[in-house]
């Protein structure tokens, strides 16, 4: 009878699910959370920051560039790399859209 262990369960969960990593100017490796490894709570934290109309009805500035900092806002290991990550890409959308971008490649996003 075929077997298989947590641990190997565990392993592939990983490869499949990991973090995804961003090295930014100062060499620093800061880490985000795939979606798929996220508590519910994070997880409805996400979905609330993809509902852009309620977003536009808080704020009425809001864009999709504000959605993208949000998504690594909720995803960050710790407000400290968000932060981070912020300052190093500063306001300037295409980076942000571009990051966003390649997370989605990287992770199964849209899955969570």
């Amino acid at each position: 009878m075929p077997q298989i262990t947590l641990a190997e369960i565990a392993a592939a969960t990983e490869k499949k699910f990991g973090d995804f990593e961003v090295v930014i100017d100062t060499g620093e490796t800061l880490v985000f959370h795939n979606p798929m490894r996220l508590a519910k709570e994070k997880r409805r934290a996400l979905a609330n920051v993809f509902d852009l109309e309620a977003q536009i009805e808080i704020d009425p500035d809001a864009d999709k560039w504000d959605l993208y900092k949000q998504t690594f806002k909720v995803i960050a290991r710790s407000e400290a790399e968000y932060e981070k990550l912020a300052a190093a890409v500063g306001d300037v959308p295409a980076t942000w859209e571009g990051l966003f971008k390649e997370f989605e490649n990287q992770t199964e996003a849209e899955k969570a």
